[in-house]
């Protein structure tokens, strides 16, 4: 049994928020831990069937500064393009 005692950014298991779910043997689960939160991957199984499962997919951050920092580059250029003349 996995429980949330009350936290306030929530648990949220494969991408719904739970206040209390079953862990079922054999089946991993992703608790992410608010959201966008610190996440794990949670198995409850022996050795053999640990050792079988197939590895967690990997995703990339994502990058939200990006689209600002290159704004933001644009706008400091077209200044000092104006400033020279």
């Amino acid at each position: 049994m996995l429980c949330d005692l009350g936290s306030s950014n929530g648990t949220y298991v494969d991408g719904r928020r739970v206040t209390e779910t079953t862990v079922a043997s054999g089946a991993p689960i992703s608790v992410e831990f608010g959201p966008g939160g610190p996440r794990i991957r949670l198995f409850v199984g022996d050795e053999a069937a640990i050792n079988a499962l197939p590895p967690a997919p990997v995703e990339l951050p994502q990058r939200r500064w990006l689209p600002w920092a290159i704004g933001a580059t644009c706008l400091l250029a077209v200044a000092l393009l104006v400033w020279r003349c």
